[in-house]
């Protein structure tokens, strides 16, 4: 076995052990986050909340404290192969939005990434994030649905009042250029024509990046993160 490889051998499940029980479970989910070249905002994958965090010089420590804890207990950052700093938590039961504030080397700030603010009683500054938990979606939601004349309806479940867009291949990734409608309460669609072939995108709900948790075909971009893909086919009538 040469260095590389045994370096790998050690570092991938020393890496998995680190995040949490539930990252070992997934190599998915290993994959997904070495393969992250730079922080983001807030993602939701595979029931889990991902938050990353990177600096232009040396850290020694990154960790995290979220109100559905009571702030109570201080989860650490692992940092992958391209100096990411990567927090893997699952999604808590019960509420649909947690707060809560970084720890850079002993100084308490809110996420950079996250343009999703709010102040407590004394004001200091809080990240948020609001998801909907997949097992709360209704079977009636279906997405996305092929229409005729290649039009394709996307849709998704989110907190009422949420501020849902959709970012792919077909609007050059802006994330706020396409905004979805709340239809029905706590639902959100748009229909979109795509011309005929294969298409990537992904949601942005209130600041937190996630795939289409109904659309089981999913594939990883240049970047290392996972999308959501469709077919449009110019048959369907």
């Amino acid at each position: 076995m040469n260095l590389r490889k045994k370096a790998s051998a050690i570092l991938i499940p020393l890496f998995l052990a680190i995040l949490s029980p539930l990252a070992a479970e997934s190599f998915d989910s290993y994959l997904h986050l070495q393969g992250k070249e730079q922080a983001g905002p807030p993602e939701i994958f595979a029931g889990q909340l991902i938050l990353t965090y990177q600096a232009d010089r040396k850290l020694f420590f990154v960790g995290a404290r979220f109100s559905h804890e009571d702030f109570a207990v201080l989860h650490s950052f692992a940092k992958n192969a391209n100096n990411v700093y990567i927090l893997m938590l699952p999604l808590p039961e019960g509420t649909s939005s947690i707060k809560y504030r970084l720890l850079v080397d002993g100084v308490w700030t809110h996420d950079p990434n996250n343009p999703a603010q709010e102040r407590d009683q004394i004001g200091t500054i809080l990240s948020v994030v609001n998801f909907a938990r997949a097992n709360t979606i209704s079977a009636m939601v279906d997405s996305p649905r092929l229409l005729p004349g290649n039009m394709v309806e996307f849709t998704i479940q989110a907190a009422p009042g949420s501020l849902v867009y959709i970012a792919g291949d077909f609007n050059a990734w802006d994330p706020f250029s396409l905004r979805l409608e709340e239809t029905t309460t706590g639902v959100f669609s748009i229909k979109l024509k795509l011309i005929s072939g294969r298409h990537y995108y992904y949601f942005l709900v209130d600041s937190v990046r996630m795939i289409d948790p109904r659309n089981v075909s999913v594939m990883v971009d240049n970047d290392g993160m996972y999308v959501s893909s469709v077919t449009v086919n110019s048959i369907i009538r």
